[in-house]
């Protein structure tokens, strides 16, 4: 008799909530964070109380060769998922075929995570290559049987305590034995306890269809590569890939909800660890949330009259979803009495003031007021990091006399909006939109918008930052680990 476990498991994980009662969540929604303050909101409070409740429940992330190899694409998919699960409070386990010492990682981030190592499972293990060689000429090795029973029995300890597993690429032949293993426990009422979702990367019979015969004998380990399994939610990394996993066979072709599909899952991008770290690009993660969907404008260059930042931020007032970083430092003067520099700049304090009457002084940054002082030294790096940082470049001066700012930082490609100053003009040529100088700010503002549309970098940028990220794709699946997650929360190595 077929032993469906998938419901049971569920059960079983919700179960140990039960007697979990919410803590009262007093106070406004409304209450705001100051940006160094340390006021906890009723958000905050629910973000908390979830990871409490997700602390209670375990989640594995099995793969036949190592879960951490640096470039592979499946191992990434583990790396990040696993650092998001452990970020929403679960504990992750991570069970593949060698140590997780072979990979080239921090021990910091090797341990945020248990580890269970199958041994025969990885492919450069003599038996599983000699296997695998054997099955791509259509061969079952007298060795297949032993080999399987050994990760089968290494196997049900890896997961005995374990409410949720992710196996990775069921589809694909040269890890048959370790994912027959999976199966068989899950079929024979061994692991009932551990809810299993099959994560697809690749199908064989697709990727590798020659390797696959025509007539695949049932109960044979090319038919645990070509099967779904009642019990079992299947998720595909793309429509493409999901597409296929509906032509996949059905174990019980009379109970197709059992094995469900769900919605892909696409890979996440890794917009944050393509930014280099600098002291501004560190200080700016704590003050803004690029979540929100924000467009980032960068003003390069002291803050001065010529230069005219009180152009960019009246444009930036009439642009609901933008937000401009001023990177520039108020004019010192040395003072009569001690020789000490002071801080003394009326325009300075105009944009300042500027920003405060017309409401946005949470939308405009000052740099300076972050961070300080930016050495000689650091200067260059923190100018390349806040325009890989920024989605366009805002240069409205009046009158400039190199422009080799706006140049350099026009290298990165983001979107440039700047005046018509000849300098400018001459040092940006083609790589910018250009307003007047003496331009009314909603005409900035309509360029700004407009250049914004219309380059697909942009929307591309926005998306990895947004719903496109590592986290934002693991959300459309939450479901699949039975309980909530808090509605955001950032999650980096």
């Amino acid at each position: 008799t077929m032993v469906v476990a998938g419901e049971r498991a569920s059960q079983q994980a919700r179960g140990k909530l039960a007697a979990l009662e919410a803590p009262e969540l007093g106070g406004d929604d409304t209450i705001l964070l100051h940006r160094n303050g340390t006021t906890k909101t009723h958000l905050q409070q629910e973000e908390s109380f979830h990871r409490h409740l997700n602390s209670f429940i375990s989640v594995g992330q099995a793969y036949y060769r190592n879960g951490f190899k640096p470039g592979g694409g499946i191992e990434k998919t583990i790396r990040e998922h696993g650092l998001v699960l452990a970020n929403w409070g679960f504990k992750v386990r991570i069970i593949g075929g060698n140590p997780p010492d072979e990979a080239n990682y921090d021990k910091e981030l090797l341990d945020r995570f248990e580890h269970r190592v199958i041994k025969g499972a990885h492919e450069r293990d003599e038996t599983s290559l000699r296997i695998a060689e054997a099955l791509y000429r259509g061969e079952v090795p007298r060795e297949y049987q032993s080999h399987y029973g050994k990760l089968k029995e290494q196997l049900k300890l890896a997961l005995e305590d374990i409410d949720y597993c992710v196996l990775h690429n069921p589809f694909f032949l040269r890890n048959v034995p370790f994912t027959q293993a999976f199966i068989d426990l899950h079929r024979e009422g061994e692991i009932e306890g551990t809810q299993i979702v099959g994560w697809v990367h690749d199908i064989g019979r697709f990727t590798e269809p020659e390797r696959f015969p025509d007539d695949i004998p049932r109960n044979s380990p090319w038919w645990y590569a070509n099967t779904r399994f009642e019990g079992i939610s299947y998720v595909g990394v793309s429509q493409p890939v999901t597409s296929r996993i509906e032509q996949v066979a059905l174990h019980d072709p009379d109970d197709p909800i059992s094995s469900a599909l769900r919605t892909p899952v696409s890979p996440g991008s890794d917009y944050y660890a393509m930014i280099r770290k600098t002291r501004a690009t560190e200080a700016l993660d704590k003050i803004l949330d690029l979540s929100d969907g924000k467009t980032i404008w960068f003003a390069p260059g002291r803050i001065a009259d010529r230069k005219n930042q009180i152009a960019a931020v009246e444009a930036v007032a009439l642009l609901d979803d933008s937000v401009l970083i001023l990177s520039g430092k108020p004019k010192t003067t040395r003072s009569d009495i001690d020789g000490t520099e002071v801080i003394q700049d009326d325009y300075y304090e105009l944009v300042e003031e500027t920003a405060l009457q017309l409401g946005i002084e949470d939308k405009v940054i000052f740099l300076w007021k972050e961070i300080g002082q930016i050495g000689d030294r650091e200067y260059e790096n923190t100018l390349a990091a806040l325009s890989e940082y920024a989605d366009g470049i805002l240069v409205p001066a009046k009158e400039e006399g190199f422009g080799i700012d706006p140049r350099n930082a026009a290298l990165h490609n983001p979107v440039v909006i700047s005046s018509d100053d000849g300098a400018l003009m001459t040092n940006l040529g083609d790589a910018a939109r250009y307003v007047p100088r003496k331009c009314h700010p909603l005409q900035m503002a309509l360029e700004m918008r407009a250049a914004l549309q219309s380059n697909r970098n942009t929307r591309l940028r926005q998306q990895s930052r947004t719903t496109e990220t590592w986290e934002g794709g693991l959300s459309n699946a939450k479901e699949l680990f039975g309980i909530g997650k808090p509605e955001k929360s950032k999650v980096g190595i």
